[in-house]
């Protein structure tokens, strides 16, 4: 009601009132006050310019004022403008009460009305908001009528510019008006009026600097850390415009069960603060607000409240990824009954189940305790859960219900590079499959390129760049450089990141030109080779120089068996482009490859060559024809008996290297042959019609026949000679030994053939043939004692086949000395004879020594001197003589005593 008596008095005189000022006032960041106060006095009217009176200037304050009198009410009135002291919002009433005490020091006054203006920018908004905010002490309400208005033009020499502001008024308490966003300007002309139809109060025009009123905003990212000498460490994050610095200040309360205590102010000009830690358990609030230096400009908002509770213990860090082997430090404040836990009282257990040891433990300040944990192993994931929990406890006794996490890393990833033989590009491949698959990691390959290269220089990891790597399907991430510097170094590592923390794996270094991996050696080819000369056979493997042509090549050759999961056997050659294998079996395929290194370049080895696969051919005809024996079956129907012939497959070293098949030759006379073939069989089957035929098989290849052949005469008339006149077989353990005698002949023995088969099973005759020196010979097959067996030996002349001497039985010898002494079979009757002669001589010593020595003992049966007499203790002295005459003596005594 007062306001619209003052104003309804103003309307009389038809006239505007405003602050006389010279020049125009600037607007700051916090703000100005804009107050009309009215009283009876006059005393109270004096014109303030400028600053204000010495005991107001101590404050920081600038008031300029205007008296206005009514004369019709007899009432004085004052416009004032001031800007105020307080940083915070909620010193603005404060800041009201101190100006009044200055301009009323007593309370004689009828009405005041203050309005106070302050705008602002966003870091990244184009429109302007300012705030009118209404003050009175008495709790007064604008009314409708005298609601603010604000007008701003871009320049102040041209009214036309002029514009109102879009203001959207709260009656009870003020108004928000915003400045069109499409004027751009770096500064503006703002009044504020309070209207009414016949007249207004306008305040003086007033400066806006953009640059000083950026409102930035509010922080993030609040958190607490605890410092190595046991503070609290309070840090946030925010985003700023590029400016010299910012300002902030942070506000602390503490929330305890009955209240929360008055809030406590620091201004920082960093983006973090430090406190003592309190003794108190309470949960203390940290709010932090900020902005720019040197413009002072508008505080941003207070961030959202973060609430650190110590009383159930709190851990710094909370959780840490480390690499294996490493070391790791944490903090520890524990609360226990409302009271913190003194440093020194502070233990440290792991996952409940260890103990760290007291030596590890550090108490930095009254109330904080530390602990380092060292030689970490790689985490083992237990279920859900994927870390090592960190206990701390109060004495070993009690342990806080939280942990810390520890996430411990293997980093030791392994980076190969390899530059293609052009020398155009480089692939590096690394894999994680030792990292442990830990939630939420992911990984990054880094690296960074300079001229320099040297494999101590410190790596500078804060200049790396990021390289995209594609994930292949061996697990394997493979990234790819185009466009490769080939003399500079590259320093490359992978950055694995985890919500706990980033690890690096160590780096590596390398130059694009020393891990040059060059073409695989082209146009292999092999060939087997056969020197009759000095009869060797190998394998000969050739192939083409690789690119880039280099003189000092370093070669590779492996082989093995075609088809086979054998090892390979390796071969290496320096420079020359083709290799004789001589230890590989030629008549064998063989699967070859061939690979390369380019020498005092690199040392990475090409690719393996395509595969490719000898082929068995013949490279002579066959050295020999098999070795072959007849059995022969009576055949009383047709005219002559029926021969088999029956041999055994050439060896590889024989037959050079394959067998097509065999060719029998029969030979009548010198003059009558004829040859078959008979194929690739090991038997055939004739009928002999004539008296005298001689046989040989040959060996066939697809280069020609065998040269040397095996022949084997077969006569009616010599079938009928028994040249063996005896043959014993010894059975010893599962072997045989056949011994026999021959009975002279007049042919020359050229071999013997050996046979033998078991009778009951009726299997198959073997044989084998001996040569004609020897006499016995040891087969070498099983033999079973209860089995019935055949043996055979029949000699074999150059004029045809002798008969056969068969024996069914083993010969009766001790099978133990036969085994242990081949030649017994043959000493065996003389020892026996010995033996004998050598029992009987000494039967006859026997006999004579006792004739001998009872002719010179008289026997005591029939002496009656000599018993009772011991002849053992007769002295060995005595001489013969001296004996025959004591024992004479004792005789003729005796005698004539009897």
């Amino acid at each position: 009601m007062v306001l619209r008596w003052i104003l309804a008095a103003l309307l009389q005189e038809y006239i505007t009132i405003s602050i006389a000022s010279p020049g125009v006032h600037i607007l700051p960041p916090s703000g100005l006050y804009f107050s009309y106060l009215s009283t009876n006095d006059s005393s109270y009217s004096s014109l303030w310019e400028g600053p204000a009176p010495e005991e107001v200037n101590k404050q920081q304050r600038n008031i300029s004022c205007i008296n206005v009198e009514h004369s019709r009410t007899a009432q004085y009135g004052v416009l004032c403008l001031w800007n105020g002291i307080g940083h915070n919002p909620e010193t603005i009433v404060q800041d009201y009460v101190e100006f009044k005490k200055i301009i009323f020091p007593s309370d004689a006054h009828l009405v005041d009305h203050t309005w106070h203006l302050q705008c602002s920018m966003g870091v990244n908004s184009t429109q302007i908001t300012c705030s009118i905010q209404y003050i009175t002490q008495e709790k007064n309400t604008m009314n409708l009528e005298s609601m603010p208005h604000l007008y701003y033009a871009s320049r102040d020499d041209k009214d036309e510019d002029t514009m109102g502001a879009d203001c959207r008024c709260d009656r009870h308490e003020g108004c928000e008006c915003s400045l069109s966003p499409t004027i751009h300007s770096a500064s503006y002309i703002l009044w504020m009026e309070i209207p009414h139809p016949t007249t207004s109060l306008r305040s003086p025009p007033l400066r806006l600097l953009t640059a000083a009123i950026i409102k930035l905003d509010p922080p993030t990212d609040l958190r607490v850390e605890i410092t190595s000498d046991g503070k609290l460490k309070v840090l946030w994050s925010i985003m700023a415009p590029s400016s010299p610095s910012v300002q902030c200040q942070v506000k602390r309360s503490v929330n305890t069960t009955e209240e929360i205590s008055a809030p406590s102010y620091a201004i920082v000009e960093e983006t973090y603060v430090i406190f003592e830690v309190p003794q108190s358990c309470s949960p203390m609030v940290f709010e932090v607000r900020c902005r720019k230096l040197p413009e002072l400009g508008v505080w941003s908002n207070w961030s959202p409240p973060m609430v650190f509770k110590s009383q159930d213990g709190y851990y710094f860090p909370q959780r840490a990824a480390v690499s294996s082997g490493s070391s790791v430090s944490f903090f520890c404040m524990y609360c226990d009954k409302n009271k913190k836990i003194p440093a020194k009282a502070i233990t440290w257990g792991l996952n409940l189940v260890e103990q760290i040891p007291s030596r590890q433990y550090m108490a930095v300040s009254d109330y904080v305790g530390k602990v380092t944990t060292d030689s970490l192993n790689t985490t083992t994931p237990k279920g859900k859960f994927q870390f090592d929990a960190l206990y701390c406890c109060a004495r070993g006794i009690e342990c806080q219900p939280k942990y810390a996490e520890i996430y411990v890393i293997d980093t030791n990833i392994s980076i190969t590079c390899e530059t293609n033989a052009k020398i155009t590009f480089m692939t590096c491949r690394w894999i994680p499959k030792k990292i442990i698959p830990l939630k939420d990691i992911t990984f990054t390959f880094r690296y960074y390129v300079e001229l320099d290269y040297s494999n101590e220089m410190l790596i500078k990891y804060n200049t790396s760049t990021i390289k995209s790597c594609d994930l292949q399907q061996d697990g394997h991430y493979e990234c790819v450089f185009n466009r490769i510097q080939t003399m500079h170094s590259y320093h490359m590592w992978v950055e694995i990141q985890h919500p706990s923390g980033a690890l690096r794996s160590p780096p590596v270094s390398l130059r694009p030109l020393d891990v040059v991996k060059p073409s695989a050696p082209t146009m292999v080819k092999a060939k087997r080779v056969a020197d009759t000369i000095q009869d060797i056979r190998y394998l000969q493997v050739t192939w083409g120089r690789p690119r880039p042509a280099l003189k000092d090549i370093f070669y590779q050759l492996r082989y093995r068996l075609r088809g086979q999961e054998a090892e390979w056997q390796v071969v290496d050659i320096y420079r020359k482009a083709s290799a004789n294998i001589t230890n590989v079996d030629v008549c064998q395929a063989n699967t070859i490859q061939v690979r390369c290194q380019l020498v005092n370049v690199s040392k990475i080895w090409s690719d393996w060559t395509n595969a490719i696969d000898t082929e068995v051919t013949d490279f002579n005809d066959p050295l020999r024809g098999p070795e072959f024996w007849r059995i022969i079956t009576k055949n009383s129907i047709q005219k002559g008996d029926n021969i088999t012939l029956v041999w055994k497959p050439l060896q590889k070293e024989e037959s050079l290297c394959s067998i097509r098949g065999y060719e029998l030759v029969q030979q009548v006379s010198n003059i009558i042959s004829w040859s078959t073939y008979v194929g690739n069989v090991t038997n055939y089957t004739l009928t002999l019609q004539g008296s005298t035929v001689t046989v040989s098989i040959r060996a066939v290849n697809s280069l020609g026949q065998s040269k040397m052949n095996h022949n084997l005469t077969l006569s009616k008339d010599m079938s009928t000679v028994k040249a063996v006149r005896s043959l014993d077989v010894y059975a010893l353990n599962s072997t045989v030994l056949a011994v026999w005698t021959m009975a002279p002949v007049s042919y020359d023995v050229v071999g013997f053939v050996l046979e033998w088969r078991n009778l009951r099973e009726r299997s198959q005759m073997h044989w084998t043939y001996i040569p004609p020196n020897i006499s016995r010979y040891y087969i070498k097959d099983q033999f079973y004692a209860i089995e019935k067996y055949q043996f055979s030996l029949t000699p074999v002349f150059l004029e045809g086949v002798a008969s056969p001497y068969i024996t069914y039985e083993f010969s009766k010898v001790d099978t133990d000395e036969m085994q242990n002494n081949t030649g017994l079979y043959i000493i065996l009757p003389a020892i026996t004879a010995t033996s004998f002669l050598l029992v009987i001589t000494l039967a006859i010593s026997h006999q004579r020594m006792k004739r001998l020595f009872w002719k010179e003992v008289p026997n005591p049966k029939y002496c009656s001197w000599a018993q009772g007499v011991n002849f053992q203790k007769v002295s060995l002295s005595t001489s013969g003589s001296s004996f025959c005459s004591l024992y004479s003596h004792k005789k003729n005594s005796s005698e004539k005593s009897y």
